[in-house]
C-alpha cells in the first residue's frame, strides 16, 4: 500500500508545511485533517499530495513541484485524469511542417526514461527526473526552461 502523505501551502504567511501521515477516516471530522503545525482552518491552504514516486536524489515528488526533465526542461507535477503528471510540449510533423502540441505525460513515464548496461551483465534504469522546487517558492523555473 501507498504512503498517503499531503504538504500544504500557506498563502498568509508564505510557509509550506507538511504532514507525517494521514488516517483518511478522519478527516471530516478534524478542524486539522493532515496534522499540520500552524495550520489554521480559515486561512488560505493550498494541499498538495506526496505522488509515491521519488526523483533521482530520492527526493520525494508532489503536487505542485517543479521537476528538471532532459527531453522537455521544467515541468509542473499535477494531478489530472485521476494519475500525476506534467503537461509538455511536444512535436508533431504534418504536411504544414512541425507544429507543437501540449500534451499530458504520465509522471511514471518521465522517471523510467532508460538503462545503461553494467559490468555484471545487468541493465540498471536511469533516473533523470529531478526536484528543483515548487510553483509556491520558486515559479521562476517554469519561466527559466
Amino acid at each position: 500500500m501507498r504512503n498517503i502523505k499531503f504538504r500544504a501551502w500557506e498563502e498568509k504567511d508564505k510557509s509550506m508545511m507538511f504532514s507525517s501521515g494521514l488516517n483518511i477516516e478522519i478527516i471530516s471530522l478534524c478542524n486539522n485533517p493532515f496534522n499540520l503545525q500552524g495550520y489554521n482552518r480559515d486561512s488560505s491552504v493550498v494541499f498538495m499530495q506526496f505522488t509515491g514516486l521519488k526523483d533521482k536524489n530520492g527526493k520525494e515528488i508532489h503536487e505542485g513541484d517543479i521537476v528538471s526533465t532532459l527531453e522537455d526542461g521544467n515541468l509542473e507535477v499535477i494531478f489530472q485524469d485521476g494519475m500525476f503528471g506534467c503537461i509538455t510540449c511536444r512535436p508533431q510533423s504534418n504536411e504544414n511542417g512541425t507544429e507543437y502540441y501540449d500534451e499530458f505525460v504520465p509522471l511514471n513515464d518521465l522517471i523510467d526514461v532508460g538503462y545503461w548496461g553494467s559490468t555484471d551483465g545487468f541493465k540498471k534504469p536511469v533516473f533523470t527526473l529531478e526536484v528543483i522546487g515548487n510553483i509556491y517558492e520558486n515559479p521562476e523555473l517554469l519561466k527559466e526552461a
